[in-house]
């Protein structure tokens, strides 16, 4: 047992009391008292002792320390004096202990919140590069809208109603413009608007960055085998 009181005559007196109550019995106690952790009465059972450990006393003292021990053994009950009010709430534990565990809390809680402010600057550093992607994405859709758009536009002008002249009908690569039109009108018509021109953004998007182009056919052919592997 370990109990806290304050340092005061009657709490002291007490203690004496409950010794010489035992030894009146024929059934002595061992007893030793310490000043802050400092022994200053060592075990004995010789009551005229009890009271030097005033001798011992200073202005900075704090704890006294009664401990009656149980018969010869090393097991005891342990009485904690406070000088300066500094009373452990917990009475099974010292002024020095219930100090130490509040200081523990102390700190745990600060590294908390240390802890927290970290992750809260983490996530605001996440937040900012999420929005800087989000605008080049968005810059890159609207650089391949423009793109898509003048093409569609070309391929538009094509198929108006102006004659094609044999000035408009360049060759690309070996190949008429007309022959091209007439390929390109041929998959708007087959995959209809919408999948032309999502297929025709994400080509251009590919082109905009052609070191993920092989990764980009890999990809497509995984796709492709596992949808036919269904």
């Amino acid at each position: 047992m370990v109990k806290t009181l304050t340092y005061n005559s009657a709490n002291i007196k007490m203690i004496y009391d409950h010794l010489v109550n035992h030894n009146n019995q024929g059934v002595s106690k061992d007893f030793e008292i310490r000043i802050d952790d400092l022994t200053t009465i060592h075990r004995t059972d010789d009551l005229g002792r009890f009271y030097l450990f005033k001798k011992s006393l200073t202005h900075f003292s704090n704890e006294i320390s009664f401990i009656l021990y149980k018969s010869k053994s090393r097991r005891n009950d342990k009485y904690i004096l406070v000088r300066k009010g500094n009373v452990s709430p917990d009475p099974k534990m010292t002024t020095q202990e219930y100090i130490d565990k509040e200081v523990a809390k102390a700190l745990k809680r600060q590294e908390q919140q240390l802890e927290f402010a970290r992750l809260e600057d983490e996530t605001q550093s996440q937040k900012q590069t999420i929005t800087a992607l989000r605008a080049r994405v968005l810059e890159l859709e609207t650089k391949n809208k423009g793109d898509l758009k003048e093409l569609i536009q070309l391929i538009s002008m094509k198929f108006g109603s102006k004659p094609t002249t044999q000035a408009d009908n360049k060759d690309v690569n070996g190949v008429s413009t007309d022959d091209l039109v007439k390929m390109i009108n041929h998959y708007r018509q087959k995959f209809g608007e919408k999948v032309f021109e999502d297929a025709m953004g994400i080509a251009l998007q590919v082109a905009d960055h052609p070191k993920i182009i092989n990764e980009v056919k890999q990809f497509i052919n995984q796709k492709i085998t596992s949808y036919e592997n269904k």
